[in-house]
């Protein structure tokens, strides 16, 4: 039996240093090079050149040293991808500090006072005010609540010194902002930095639960954002990097080093995620791109089916997809906007973990409905059964990670793998899929939440996947739900479909009975595959990091379906 397992044979070449050394060393050999620009709603642009983002973030790290940063201290960050965002985190590694990404998600501020609870010794909060200033209310009752924490349990160190908000705005509370701290010189020392020193505090989705904590080095950083762009392969002073990804997500985070970078320049829509639309978002991006004359672009599967479908005239060297399963009909992109399509899996807890690449030639012979990635340097991967044993090439199972780039464990929770993590370094990536016969792996989607009807079991993905494979729908998230009556775990499909497409639910089921055709064959399990129920959203409750709340949809789905027939079991 040949089992399933990959791994690369090439080490990844990373800087031995510090992010803000490195910002550093690319501000004085080119000091009014662009490194970002940003384009608002109105398209209206704004340039941040390396030399200001140094002198900038190096003034705000003097002044939180001042006021009484200090190495190891952890720092709220929040906000859009705006240059305040960039001078605050920079900011912050300079003074020794670790910045902590979150959003805000609820207006209660419940889930960020549980988060940084969790986390502990959360010094301050530096926040975007946002569209109408909102995010300042959520903020007050952040303070409010763990203030009363503060007064209650003596021990509480989780009282905030210090709120400092992006820029000026109309809240008498929060009117201490991040030019306030640059505007001025302080006469301080930075601390000296190390490669090992915490940098950032990552979250992870949150799509199963509770976003978990991860805690990354300078170093750690660098390895992820490495893997990243080497597979961008910005290689030019004039290769231009479209990237919407938030600045706090591993895939969009800020990478400045010359070596690996290039030296390029970022254009970043500020506003990308607040679109009325997929095809109004599509539309200010084409824009973007043609107007920034951008070679590179990181894109969602839907944003790349509407310029396809629209023929809007773009070209570029390269389109990366990540965070989603990326299903075949994406090639057609391949030689008609893009010479070459990069699909990439990563992980919080490990970055960018394994890559694939497409041209016109590799188009042709592709088989496949799911694009396959193959491990990137200094990561393996294998697939295993529920007891930890590898499967044979070819069959499904969990998908397993161990990587150079260590991960040592969440700081606000406990995970039930942690003994085999530090024991063997290997982590459970809770996805699914399975090994090809020319080593290569197919990443399916999340195993959480399995399907069983007379012993035989599905994983939600499965049933998803076949779903966004249908014209009409342009998403689709599956819920298990039981059969009161024969207690079976059965698909309940929640889907949004494109605008101006619509179908039945015994459409959809008559698609699944053909397309899965083993079904005719054993129909007594049909209803393992075949979603049992279909709930329509207009759009998905979405987490903090943009990803389907899955917990939000099952709740809708809970309120829809018959309770004399159904129950949820999320």
């Amino acid at each position: 039996m040949e089992a399933s397992y990959l791994a690369s044979n090439t080490a990844p070449a990373v800087p031995y240093t510090t992010y803000p050394e490195l910002l550093r060393k690319w501000a004085s050999k080119t000091t009014n090079k662009a490194a970002f620009i940003f384009v608002d709603k109105d398209l209206r642009r704004t340039v941040l050149s390396y030399n200001d983002l140094y002198e900038n973030s190096t003034k705000f790290a003097k002044g939180l040293v001042h006021h009484g940063v200090k190495q190891g201290d952890i720092i709220g960050l929040s906000g859009r991808n705006v240059p305040e965002w960039l001078i605050a985190n920079f900011g912050i590694q300079m003074a020794g500090g670790c910045p902590l990404y979150f959003s805000f998600h609820k207006k209660d501020g419940n889930d960020i006072v549980t988060l940084f609870q969790g986390v502990g010794k959360v010094k301050m909060l530096i926040f975007d005010p946002g569209v109408e200033e909102q995010n300042c209310a959520i903020v007050s009752r952040i303070v409010e609540k763990m203030s009363a924490d503060g007064e209650l349990n003596s021990s509480s160190s989780n009282k905030l010194e210090r709120i400092i908000a992006f820029y000026k705005n109309a809240h008498p509370s929060f009117n201490q902002s991040i030019s306030d701290f640059y505007a001025i010189d302080v006469d301080v020392e930075l601390p000296r930095l190390d490669p090992e020193d915490l940098a950032a505090i990552f979250l992870t989705s949150g799509s199963m639960g509770i976003p978990k904590a991860v805690p990354h080095s300078h170093h750690a950083i660098l390895t992820i954002c490495h893997h990243f762009h080497k597979s961008l392969s910005l290689q030019s002073e004039d290769d231009i990097l479209y990237n919407d990804r938030k600045f706090s997500w591993g895939a969009g985070y800020p990478l400045l080093d010359p070596e690996i970078f290039g030296g390029g320049t970022r254009v970043v829509a500020t506003d990308a995620l607040t679109s009325s639309s997929l095809f109004a978002l599509t539309e200010v991006v084409a824009e973007i791109i043609k107007r920034e004359k951008v070679t590179h672009a990181v894109l969602i599967q839907p944003v790349i089916d509407i310029l396809m479908k629209e023929k809007l005239a773009i070209k570029l060297k390269k389109i990366v997809i990540l965070g989603t399963v990326g299903f075949r009909s994406v090639l057609d992109c391949v030689g008609k906007i893009c010479d070459e399509l990069v699909n990439m899996y990563g992980m919080t807890e490990f970055g960018a973990i394994a890559a694939g690449s497409y041209r016109v030639d590799d188009v042709k012979t592709y088989k496949h409905k799911v694009l396959s990635v193959k491990p990137l340097p200094g990561v393996e991967l294998k697939v295993t059964d529920d007891n930890g044993h590898m499967v044979p090439v070819g069959d499904r199972g969990l998908i397993q990670v161990r990587s150079q780039k260590r991960f040592t464990g969440y700081l606000n929770h406990k995970n039930k793998w942690i003994d085999q993590l530090v024991r063997t370094g290997w982590l459970n990536s809770l996805d699914g899929g399975y090994i090809t016969t020319d080593g290569s792996i197919i990443i399916e989607g999340r195993i959480n939440g399995v399907m069983e009807v007379y012993g035989s079991k599905a994983y939600p993905f499965e049933v998803e996947n076949a779903l966004k494979g249908m014209k009409a729908i342009s998403n689709a998230v599956v819920i298990p739900i039981r059969e009161k009556e024969t207690k079976f775990c059965v698909p309940c499909a929640a889907v949004v479909y494109h605008p101006g497409s619509e179908d039945t639910t015994q459409n959809i089921q008559e698609y699944f009975r053909e397309e899965f055709a083993f079904t005719k064959e054993n129909p007594i399990i049909a209803s393992l595959y075949v979603p049992q129920v279909v709930v329509k959203f207009k759009t998905f409750p979405q987490t903090s990091s943009g990803k389907p709340d899955r917990h939000g949809i099952a709740a809708e789905i809970k309120r829809q379906i018959d309770p004399k027939k159904y129950e949820c079991i999320e």
